[in-house]
């Protein structure tokens, strides 16, 4: 194998390694993709969600027809409406994602080991 290969696997397993250290001891080079799954809304977050939009609605009514009088119910200005807004998108935590975690510094530590074994050399013996 190359060398140039050797050091692009060792530097790509200490990388892939370090990621997973990072996620195991609290994220700090931030949340990883498997860490947490869409989950439901709960009822209250539904109920709650579900207000927020209602305003809007109301609101964006008022601005584009001044004449239906629709009262706003808060005196912040809401947020645009948009189609995308509801409902909510919500994140939860996934099941063994610590696991997840560990098997990515396995992988890291294993190119590590790979790119880093020590090879021998080929002795060519004169006849």
């Amino acid at each position: 194998m190359r060398p140039a290969l050797r050091l692009a696997l060792v530097v790509l397993g200490i990388a892939v390694a370090g990621y997973g250290t990072a996620s195991l001891t609290g994220g700090w080079l931030g949340t990883p993709t498997w860490w947490e799954v869409e989950r439901p809304a709960t009822p209250e977050e539904s109920k709650r969600d579900l207000g927020d939009w209602l305003l809007r609605v109301e609101s964006n009514m008022a601005r584009a027809h001044p004449a239906i009088g629709v009262e706003r119910r808060s005196s912040a200005s809401p947020a645009p409406l948009d189609s995308a807004s509801f409902p909510p998108t919500y994140y939860g935590p996934r099941a063994g994602r610590k696991w997840i975690s560990g098997g990515v510094v396995g992988v890291g530590l294993a190119l590590t080991a790979f790119g880093a074994w020590p090879r021998r050399r080929r002795v060519d013996i004169a006849p």
